[in-house]
């Protein structure tokens, strides 16, 4: 680091020598100076070297005249006339010499006084250019002149400095200004193209500004929002907490998501979320508020849709619970059952429904639709079925008939059910068979062979008013024996291609696992359409029965 003063010296100088073309200007000779101090030297000189000889051409004068008058001896006049005619000789030579000195001595001094005064002055024209140009950066040279002109040069410098401290200043406060105008345009943009509505409001309950989307949002012109109160667009059911909001605001409490209804022009209300900070001082109110009419309707529905998945979550634990979660136990026999509902509830059924003298009712059906329609069919059927195999010895006929015309009081026209009905006496092996609509069911052998096919023998329950059943069919179960009843949610279980799964590609499940126990059955039969299916979504429920007796 430079000592103090040696940088800007540096710098000043190499500023004048940049300007003056290798430094010459600073030192070029200001000729017009020097002969206006000449002239000046020349007119004192020469005043004052004409007054002396003036008073000697004089003195000489009047002893000339003396020597010629007649009381001067002639002789004497003669000697004193050659003495004066000399001093007249020594008086011209001495004129001449001092005009001589004078000249010089002019010269001397004019030339001494230019070159004096010439560094400062072109110093401080220099300068002076530089700032007239616009650049305060000018630092003179510290000259030594012993006179004015140095605190000239000081002051000169301080001045320029100054003038530079003004110009940061005052290009500070342009920047100031300038930044100001751009928090103002980008105020205004704010205000007017943000999507929330922005206003200012008067303690005295008007508006005194309000953005656009106002009246996109509510519909009202501004003149309109400005002239009349804004308590008079507030939904009657929001007036008293408006109010009391108000007088939260006017005590210098800030409002933070205050939310209330205001009237749009069509007549109808929007909900609007406020934030508000008052300034009391002022009795002013800046606010912000947030249409949220679509984020309450949101709400609404999902608080319905939570509402109503409890529903159907209780639905669903009512239908779970309608299903048997124990198999009976049957000596000689292997039985098990399992559903899988395509949706949260729906429309399968199966049921073991102990009867009379150790009897049992195997049940398996399918109620038209989906959902929860389908579910209370389900139940309905359920509670008829319990209800009417609680008289015992009732023949399958007569429970499917009743269930028939209750169903068909009880739904609409559209609305059926599919049921199969199977009476199993476990002493005699002996399948009493009742089926309304429903897909067949099959008996295979210890072999896999299908013996027997249980088809429909009537249509399904609640289309019509009678439901005419044919004769009961009696089947023998022989050891070793496995009955397959099945919802039409297996058959028609679908590949991404499209294809159905189908009854022979269920059959060659049954058959390649004949030998293993039913659950296991069951559990190779979902595995198998799942595989097949390919992750797509099932689009019906799925639900099976096996029966085994077992060997002897």
């Amino acid at each position: 680091m430079a000592p103090h003063g040696v940088e800007p010296q540096a710098k000043a100088s190499a500023l004048w020598k940049a300007q003056g073309q290798g430094g010459t200007t600073l030192f070029r000779f200001r000729w017009k100076l020097f002969a206006g101090f000449l002239f000046v030297a020349l007119l004192v000189a020469g005043t004052v070297t004409g007054c002396l000889i003036y008073t000697q051409i004089l003195s000489l004068a009047e002893f000339d005249g003396f020597l010629a008058a007649p009381r001067v001896h002639p002789d004497t006049q003669s000697a004193a006339q050659s003495l004066v005619a000399a001093q007249w000789e020594r008086l011209a030579w001495s004129a001449v010499f001092i005009l001589v000195v004078v000249l010089v001595t002019a010269l001397a001094a004019s030339f001494f006084i230019a070159s004096r005064l010439n560094r400062p002055i072109r110093l401080l024209e220099m300068g002076m250019r530089q700032v007239a140009e616009g650049r305060f950066d000018v630092q003179l040279l510290q000259l030594r002149t012993y006179d004015e002109f140095e605190p000239l040069i000081k002051q000169f410098t301080c001045m320029v400095q100054g003038l530079a401290k003004r110009q940061d200043l005052e290009n500070s406060l342009e920047d100031h200004r300038a930044a100001e105008a751009a928090l103002v345009r980008e105020r205004e943009q704010l205000f007017s193209l943000s999507l929330d509505l922005i206003c200012v409001a008067g303690m005295d309950g008007y508006f005194k500004r309000v953005n656009p989307a106002f009246g996109k949002v509510l519909g009202h012109s501004e003149a309109d929002l400005l002239a009349r109160p804004f308590i008079d667009l507030v939904h009657p059911d929001d007036v008293a907490a408006t109010l009391a909001e108000l007088e939260n605001l006017a005590a210098g409490a800030p409002t933070i998501r205050f939310e209330n209804r205001y009237r749009t022009r069509n007549g109808g209300y929007t909900h609007l979320e406020w934030t508000a900070a008052p300034v009391p001082h002022e009795k002013l109110i800046y606010a912000i508020a947030r249409d949220i009419t679509d984020r309450r309707r949101a709400f609404q529905a999902e608080s319905a849709l939570r509402r109503s998945q409890r529903q159907v979550r209780l639905a669903q634990e009512i239908q779970e619970s309608l299903l048997p979660h124990e198999v009976p136990r049957l000596d000689g026999y292997d039985l098990a059952g399992f559903s899988v509902q395509a949706h949260a509830v729906g429309g399968d059924y199966f049921d073991f429904i102990p009867v009379a003298d150790g009897q049992i009712v195997l049940a398996i059906g399918d109620a038209s639709g989906h959902g929860l329609g389908a579910a209370l069919l389900m139940a309905q059927t359920r509670a008829c079925l319990w209800s009417l195999f609680a008289s015992p010895g009732e023949p399958l006929e007569n429970v499917l008939a009743q269930v028939n015309r209750l169903l068909h009081l009880a739904t609409p026209d559209n609305r059926y059910m599919t049921l199969s009905l199977l009476r199993l006496d476990p002493e005699t092996a002996t399948l009493v068979v009742c089926n309304c609509g429903h897909p067949a069911a099959y008996v295979f052998d210890q072999s896999g062979s299908r013996v027997h096919k249980l088809d429909s023998s009537g249509l399904p329950l609640g289309l019509q008013s009678e439901c005419r059943v044919s004769a009961e069919t009696a089947v023998h179960l022989e050891p070793g024996n496995t009955l397959v009843l099945l919802t039409d949610g297996f058959a028609e279980s679908e590949s991404p291609s499209g294809e159905f799964f189908g009854d022979e590609r269920i059959f060659d499940v049954v058959q390649r696992h004949v030998e293993e126990p039913v659950r296991a059955i069951i559990e190779a039969l979902y595995r198998a359409v799942n595989e097949f299916s390919e992750g797509v979504i099932a689009a019906d429920d799925r639900s099976v029965v096996l029966l085994r007796r077992l060997p002897l």
